[in-house]
């Protein structure tokens, strides 16, 4: 588990910024990484000045985790609008 408490304490302990919904997933692969997901059927919503902050809490989460000697990758997800999926 690369994703230790510690870590998960500090990006909590930062704002999040216009309700803005991101998960932490960890890949075990060799070497293991940890993916920051974003969904693009909420991104599309938000006006330029949201997306800068949601841009600006991803790159200080990046920063938090990296610093732990961790590799980091953004992962927009391309979704349906509104997070529903088509039948």
């Amino acid at each position: 588990m690369i994703y230790t408490p510690k870590i998960k304490e500090q990006i909590r302990s930062l704002k999040v910024p216009s309700d803005f919904v991101m998960d932490v997933v960890e890949y075990d692969f060799y070497p293991p990484y940890i993916g920051l997901r974003f969904y693009e059927s909420h991104w599309r919503y938000l006006s330029d000045l949201e997306r800068l902050r949601c841009i600006e809490y991803l790159m200080k989460v990046k920063k938090i985790i990296e610093s732990y000697g961790i590799n980091v990758t953004i992962d927009p997800v391309y979704d349906f609008p509104g997070g529903q999926k088509l039948s």
